[in-house]
């Protein structure tokens, strides 16, 4: 429980400073939250601070995890959170 770990899928925490405010994102969310929680154990990530959620698309490698995510830490949520998604589109052949 010392190291980061990974799971099935993919996740980030993205963190920007931008005049002065800093904004804090996790992108993705693992196939399960208990790696999620570990992870933002050891890098100390507080989720009081986190300005918004991004879900790049529903595939469960990338998406399973939001349920116990936010199951667990929406007491600790801002009221102002937003959640990004992003849209599939399918490419046609001419």
């Amino acid at each position: 429980m010392t190291t980061l770990a990974c799971d099935w899928g993919w996740s980030f925490h993205l963190e920007s400073l931008s005049n002065g405010e800093n904004a804090q994102n996790p992108l993705g969310f693992f196939y399960t939250t208990e790696i999620i929680f570990r992870n933002f154990d050891l890098l100390e990530i507080k989720t009081k601070k986190i300005n918004g959620c991004v879900l790049s698309h529903a595939n469960r490698d990338h998406s399973a995890g939001m349920e116990g995510f936010i199951d667990k830490f929406l007491h600790q949520m801002r009221d102002d959170m937003r959640f990004f998604t992003g849209e599939e589109k399918v490419l046609k052949d001419s």
